[in-house]
C-alpha cells in the first residue's frame, strides 16, 4: 500500500496533471477577484493569512490551488529524491550530473520562500525619518543628507537620501530613492522611500525668559516637575500651530497644558511662564516598511539554481565536445 502510494506521489504523469491544474487556478483565481473585488477586501499582497483568517466558499480556488501546490511540492522531492539515488546507487561521481537535480532542490525552496512570505511577511508600516536619530529596534536611523532633480514642470526626477544606520558602536550608510530601497537583514527589512522634505524635530520653548530646544516626546525639568513634549499639531481654527506638554510631578496627576506659537499665548506650567517661541525642522523622508522573513531564502535559492544550471550548461559542453 506504501508502495503505491510513494510510486504514486512521485509519479511524472501526476506532477504534470497537478502543474496544469494550479496554472488553471491560478486563472480562475485572477478573474474571481477581478469580477468579485467586495470578496477581497483587505487582501494586500502576497498575504495568504488572508484565506484563513476569513474562510469562505468564495475562496474555493485558493484551497485547491494550495493544495494542488502542495502535492506538486510533495511529487517534485520525490522526483528528485528518487533521480539522486537511483545515480548514486549507480556510482555516479561526476557534480555535472547532479546539476537538474539541483535545479529542482532550488524550485522547491522558492515555494518554501512563497509559503514563508505568504503567512509570515508583515503589512507595509509608515515612518518618518529626519536628521535626528530614530529608533528602530535595536537600531538608530537618521537623514544625513538629501539631495533632489526635478524636471522643468517641477515634478521630482530623482531623490538620493543619505540614510545613517548605526547599531551600537557600528554606523554604515546607505542611499535611498525611488526604486533603491534601504534594505537591512539580506532584504527582510527593506524601507520604500515614499515622500521627502521638512518635518518637525522639535520646539524651542521659552521657560521664565530662557530658551530650551526639546525634541518631540523629549522632557524638560521646570521646577522639579518633568514636562513632555507630547506632541505637535496644527490648530484648525486658529491655523497655528500648538504644542501639548505634560507635566509630571511625583504624587500628583498629570497635567496636559496647550500653548499656541507665539509670545501672547504663553501659559504658565508648574509655576513657570512658557511660551511657544519657534519649531526646529529637519530634512526627513516619509518612507514605507516591508518586512519579510522569506527574502534570503529565495536568494539562497536562486543561487542554488545558478549553480544547477551551470552543471547542466558544462555537461551539454562536454557531451558537444566529445562529438567532436
Amino acid at each position: 500500500m506504501l508502495t503505491v502510494i510513494y510510486d504514486t506521489l512521485k509519479s511524472k504523469k501526476l506532477g504534470i496533471i497537478v502543474g496544469f491544474a494550479t496554472a488553471g487556478l491560478l486563472i480562475v483565481g485572477s478573474l474571481q477577484m477581478n469580477f468579485y473585488p467586495a470578496s477581497y477586501t483587505g487582501l494586500a499582497g502576497g498575504d495568504i493569512r488572508f484565506f484563513f483568517d476569513k474562510p469562505s466558499l468564495a475562496h474555493w480556488w485558493f484551497y485547491l490551488l494550495f493544495l494542488g501546490l502542495a502535492i506538486y511540492g510533495i511529487n517534485a522531492f520525490l522526483c528528485t529524491l528518487d533521480g539522486v539515488l537511483a545515480r548514486l546507487r549507480a556510482g555516479a561521481t561526476n557534480l555535472t550530473l547532479y546539476g537538474g537535480s539541483i535545479c529542482h532542490l532550488a524550485f522547491l525552496i522558492t515555494l518554501l520562500a512563497h509559503l514563508m512570505g505568504g503567512l509570515y511577511a508583515s503589512p507595509e508600516k509608515s515612518l518618518t525619518i529626519g536628521e535626528s536619530p530614530t529608533p528602530f529596534g535595536d537600531l538608530e536611523l537618521r537623514v544625513a543628507g538629501l539631495e533632489t532633480t526635478e524636471y522643468p514642470n517641477g515634478m521630482p526626477k530623482e531623490v538620493r537620501a543619505l540614510v545613517k544606520i548605526k547599531k551600537g558602536d557600528k554606523e554604515t550608510e546607505q542611499i535611498l530613492g525611488y526604486n533603491q530601497p534601504v534594505t537591512l537583514g539580506l532584504g527582510v527589512k527593506e524601507f520604500l522611500l515614499r515622500n521627502y522634505g521638512e518635518a518637525p524635530q522639535g520646539v524651542i520653548l521659552k521657560v521664565d525668559g530662557k530658551p530650551q530646544q526639546v525634541a518631540v516626546k523629549e522632557s524638560l525639568s521646570i521646577n522639579g516637575a518633568r514636562v513632555q513634549v507630547a506632541g505637535l499639531f496644527m490648530h484648525p481654527n486658529l491655523q497655528r500651530p500648538v504644542v501639548r506638554l505634560i507635566a509630571n510631578k511625583e504624587g500628583e496627576q498629570p497635567r496636559q497644558v496647550y500653548v499656541t506659537l507665539g509670545e501672547a499665548s504663553n501659559k504658565v506650567v508648574e509655576g513657570a511662564q512658557v511660551f511657544f517661541e519657534d519649531i526646529k525642522v529637519s530634512k526627513a523622508v516619509a518612507v514605507g516598511l516591508k518586512e519579510n522573513p522569506s527574502v534570503p531564502v529565495a536568494l539562497g535559492a536562486v543561487l542554488l539554481f545558478c549553480v544547477g544550471v551551470a552543471l547542466v550548461i558544462v555537461r551539454l559542453i562536454k557531451r558537444i565536445a566529445h562529438q567532436f
